[in-house]
């Protein structure tokens, strides 16, 4: 089993109980909502709907030690994401990195596609393919493909999801990753989704890392907003781990 870190948790208790008293109250009277992702590190069973084109700022980052703030590295993508069919979607991603002892860079970018396996319900999982190619902007680093499957079910206003992730470095070397992610939301309004993900490695040649921490979703008209935050679970795990997802539908 892997071994919690000890002296995180209490730490940010005060914060995420006041931002819970500040954001619950603002928005429980409140309906509109656009078509969010509910999770930040795990894909749903979701494709943009043909021809609609959604514009998305992700910004991550990673605390190897949360003593030592110094050491946090950023990571900002955009991402512009089109709907070829009712269930296939195509994205491209521009990846800018700021590590913690270096100076902000163009990083890499990535081409993404979805493709939903059927109608949501339709059996009693939703099976949903991932396909990705990250072409980092050194040429000396190697390629990357990684492909996910995603499985989905709801209930009612509860939905479950995990993925499953298979990773390929390559070109030059040869480097395989096996990881996984899982999430469950619940919606209690619609402007609203609350929920928890996992996520972590299953073989890794560096050392396997998990991660577990709450997501918190809003949205309004064309616009959402989804934030998580994951605590390291195991001494090969950075402390804190954080990402923000900024979206429009065009």
């Amino acid at each position: 089993m892997p071994r919690v870190k000890t002296g995180l948790t209490s730490r940010y208790v005060p914060y995420a109980a006041a931002l819970a008293v500040i954001v619950l109250p603002a928005v429980w009277h409140v309906t509109a909502q656009a078509d969010r992702p509910p999770y930040v590190w795990s894909y749903s069973y979701a494709t943009t709907p043909p021809e609609d084109i959604e514009l998305e700022y992700y910004l991550t980052n990673a605390t190897p030690h949360a003593d030592s703030a110094g050491q946090t590295s950023w990571e900002h993508r955009v991402e512009l994401e089109v709907g070829l069919t009712d269930r296939w979607d195509i994205a491209l991603y521009q990846i800018f990195s700021q590590p913690g002892d270096g100076a902000f860079h163009y990083d890499a970018f990535q081409i993404r596609t979805r493709y939903r396996l059927g109608a949501a319900g339709r059996w009693p999982i939703d099976p949903l393919i991932y396909l990705e190619y990250r072409r980092p902007s050194s040429l000396l680093s190697a390629n990357e493909l990684e492909g996910k499957l995603v499985l989905s079910h709801d209930f009612d206003r509860v939905n479950v999801v995990v993925n499953l992730v298979e990773e390929l470095e390559f070109a030059p070397g040869s480097e395989s990753h096996t990881g996984y992610s899982f999430g469950m939301k619940i919606e209690p309004r619609p402007i609203l989704s609350l929920g928890i993900e996992a996520f972590g490695d299953i073989t890794s040649e560096e050392g396997t890392a998990h991660y577990l921490g709450p997501t918190v979703s809003l949205a309004r008209g064309k616009w959402y907003y989804t934030i998580g935050a994951a605590l390291g679970l195991n001494q090969n795990s950075d402390d804190v781990r954080a990402r923000a997802i900024l979206g429009i539908e065009l």
